[in-house]
């Protein structure tokens, strides 16, 4: 594909470090403007999610007024992001910093109540989830048990259900969260869970660029020439405008032929009737006379 466009263009050579870096990210460029278009049935992602559980091992103490905090029992894993609640305290407390096994730990914000010395039990929750597999959108999410789906709804409702202030329990749906630092999707569940759980989740991913002069792109070889096409636009611009208007608009039929024929399942076959046939009652519908007369 890099010789290829270095050939279109006619002014680089793919052979050499500083063109190779233009072609690369014109290819790249290409690959991302047709991803874009829509969410193709190549890019989508499975993944399992496991939920966890509050800790609730042992009693914490922390003065008042500071952010330092310390677990009588100390948790094996690091519970740094996740929220805390003291038995003393209605409050929620984001943790700002722990390592795992150690009995330190740092609040987000300073403690508002009066000193615990370490009578007090607590819990510590997950609010936000995140995919091992960066994802630009979530799809669907439903239980590996049961057939149903776990429900989305919006963050204005979600305000509504925010988990921290409700009892642990069975999730039916989830919500979406602030992007993490990474710019990777985050999610809540609702209700958070009191059981460990695995939750099947389908997403569109990210995608990642090509690097190596080895590497493929995620679109499928048939239409590996349409990402060619984009790129001569993007390395035409500036330099030859016709050309460039040229390639964007070769490059849109290739896309459109993409859109028209791909399918990952060519044994689907969709049977249409009208709504009302077998049904002697209430309204009735016809399909466009085209259609003609349809049978199972």
């Amino acid at each position: 594909m890099q010789q290829e466009l270095a050939d279109r263009l006619g002014a680089y050579d793919e052979t050499k470090t500083d063109d190779a870096t233009k072609l690369k990210r014109w290819l790249n460029m290409g690959q991302q403007y047709i991803c874009g278009k829509l969410n193709w049935p190549f890019m989508l992602a499975y993944e399992v999610i496991q939920t966890v559980i509050d800790i609730t091992a042992g009693t914490v103490s922390v003065p008042a007024s500071s952010t330092a905090l310390t677990f009588s029992s100390a948790p094996s894993v690091s519970v740094a992001n996740r929220y805390i609640q003291l038995s003393s305290s209605d409050d929620w407390y984001k943790i700002a910093s722990h390592a795992a096994s150690s009995t330190s730990a740092t609040l987000d914000t300073a403690f508002v109540g009066t000193s615990d010395s370490g009578s007090v039990t607590y819990k510590v929750r997950k609010l936000l989830y995140a995919t091992a597999t960066p994802l630009d959108s979530i799809l669907d999410m439903k239980k590996t048990v049961t057939p149903n789906i776990v429900q989305s709804i919006s963050q204005r409702n979600g305000d509504f259900f925010l988990p921290l202030y409700l009892d642990a329990g069975d999730p039916y749906a989830y919500v979406m969260g602030p992007l993490d630092s990474s710019g990777n999707l985050q999610f809540s569940f609702v209700q958070s869970p009191d059981t460990v759980i695995n939750i099947l989740m389908r997403g569109i991913n990210k995608l990642a660029d090509l690097s190596a002069s080895g590497d493929t792109p995620i679109i499928p070889t048939r239409w590996h020439d349409a990402i060619v096409d984009v790129a001569a636009h993007y390395g035409f611009i500036g330099t030859n405008e016709a050309r460039a208007k040229e390639s964007i608009q070769l490059a849109s039929v290739k896309i459109a032929d993409m859109a028209r024929v791909f399918n990952t399942d060519l044994g689907r076959h969709r049977v249409m009737n009208s709504l009302d046939d077998g049904v002697d009652f209430g309204p009735t519908y016809q399909l466009p006379p085209a259609y003609g007369k349809m049978y199972w």
